[in-house]
């Protein structure tokens, strides 16, 4: 990705009947990051960092 946030539009479909969804999220934004999945940290430590610089 370049630039600023605002300057890339990322488009994918998730096939919400597979096994676990949530895992495709994680292998979408793993592709994105240019990382493993595994390697990503855990959703509830990202929400956590967002909700204390949102309540500032």
């Amino acid at each position: 990705m370049s630039g600023s946030p605002d300057d890339d539009v990322v488009v994918r479909q998730l096939d919400t009947d597979a096994d676990d969804p949530a895992l495709a999220v994680a292998e979408i934004v793993a592709e994105l990051e240019g990382t493993d999945a595994a390697r990503l940290q855990p959703t509830y430590d990202q929400l956590d960092h967002v909700s204390t610089t949102c309540s500032r």
